[in-house]
């Protein structure tokens, strides 16, 4: 009786440290799967705000943290969100929110200003607390230029490919006919690398065999806007 037990004591044991502490919620008050992701699709002239709501499911009294992480933020936009009574465009809010057993605070909030700058953002925003107990979520800001919808610009340009790069980063470049056209290519840290001029429809093949391995960004401009970025991967 002992041998069976011991085994299911130490199973209960570990399941109370995986506990789950956190849930999220939407604006309608849903349960919101902590990883998932929140879409936003505008023009040039929007300003979305993204709200989301954190519940603490667990028995004990929670100091809850807030910060973010881009996977890739637009050049030029800026972003910010609301926590624990203050904004911040910092990655981490200094302030933390103290939320007793069972309650829910509805006072996040995740804005984003394009500042005229077409493109994707994605930022990854984190609630945690000081024992490392965490839930997240995505939000992907898609801008586009007011008067071009987000499906003209997927019809005149395909995605980078092959991913990932080696000799050449290629797209399919089409109904270009009439616009100036270009590509630029900047490091992770920002820096310009190179921009190619696309004159022709078709396969247009941008060599990189001369940089260095890692991540870099691909932007496309269409009549001096940014119409599309694309984080891409180089490995020669």
């Amino acid at each position: 009786m002992k041998k069976i037990l011991l085994p299911l004591l130490f199973s209960c044991f570990c399941l109370g440290l995986n506990a789950q502490v956190f849930e999220l919620y939407d604006e309608n008050n849903q349960l919101f799967p902590m990883g998932d992701t929140v879409f936003f699709n505008g023009d040039t002239s929007a300003l979305p705000i993204v709200h989301m709501k954190v519940k603490n499911i667990s028995t004990s009294e929670q100091i809850v943290h807030c910060k973010k992480a881009y996977e890739y933020v637009v050049p030029g936009t800026i972003n910010a969100f609301c926590w624990a009574g203050s904004c911040y465009t910092s990655m981490t809010a200094p302030l933390a929110a103290t939320m007793a057993a069972g309650e829910t605070n509805s006072e996040f909030s995740a804005e984003y200003m394009p500042q005229g700058i077409a493109g994707i953002s994605i930022i990854r925003y984190y609630f945690y607390n000081e024992t490392g107990d965490s839930t997240h979520f995505v939000a992907k800001f898609n801008i586009y230029l007011t008067g071009i919808e987000n499906n003209t610009a997927e019809n005149l340009f395909s995605k980078p490919f092959p991913v990932p790069a080696k000799d050449n980063i290629c797209i399919m470049a089409s109904n270009i006919a009439g616009k100036n056209a270009e590509i630029e290519l900047n490091d992770i840290l920002g820096n310009h690398i190179k921009r190619i001029t696309i004159k022709n429809e078709g396969l247009v093949q941008i060599p990189v065999s001369e940089l260095n391995n890692g991540v870099y960004f691909f932007t496309i401009k269409v009549n001096n806007q940014i119409i599309k970025s694309h984080k891409v991967i180089i490995a020669n």
